[in-house]
């Protein structure tokens, strides 16, 4: 006999019809881990909402220092200006499409919003999390690339 628990039978399945739908109780589940969901989202949401803010104060030092060099290290200060900007919106941009996930997801749960657009909006934050997660990938394997190709030109001099 074939022991396999991924097997659909009639023992292990919640539905007794193939008609049926869910039961109240599992739709009552479904909301409570929505719920769930949606307050761990939101809680990484106020995260990096607050790293953006402490970045944002960073950035407003950094160009307080910049103006008030007059031109000594103005430009290498202009540089790490335009650092802090681009992480900022590393930051920011997936952290506004995670508090919309949330928002999304606890609707959901309150039967205000379709699941297709819960998804929609999960599909959309991981998908932002993906493009920025290979962007600084990229840009990690290059500087990496520069770091040894810069060693081993200057070496050979």
């Amino acid at each position: 006999m074939e022991d396999n628990p991924y097997k659909i039978t009639s023992e292990n399945t919640h539905y007794t019809d193939s008609t049926a739908g869910p039961s109240a109780g599992d739709l009552d589940k479904s909301s409570e881990d929505l719920v769930s969901i949606a307050r761990w989202q939101a809680f990484f949401g106020f995260l990096g909402a607050f790293s953006c803010i402490l970045l944002m104060i960073t950035m407003v030092f950094q160009l307080l220092f910049v103006l008030g060099a007059g031109g000594v290290g103005g430009f290498d200060g202009l540089l790490s200006f335009g650092l802090f900007f681009l992480v900022l919106i590393a930051y920011g941009l997936p952290t506004l499409k995670l508090l919309k996930a949330s928002q999304s997801a606890r609707l959901c749960a309150r039967r205000e919003e379709s699941l297709s657009k819960m998804i929609k909006a999960q599909r959309s934050f991981w998908s932002t999390i993906g493009i920025v997660v290979c962007v600084t990938l990229g840009l990690y394997i290059s500087f990496l690339a520069l770091l040894f190709f810069g060693l081993s030109a200057s070496s050979s001099f």
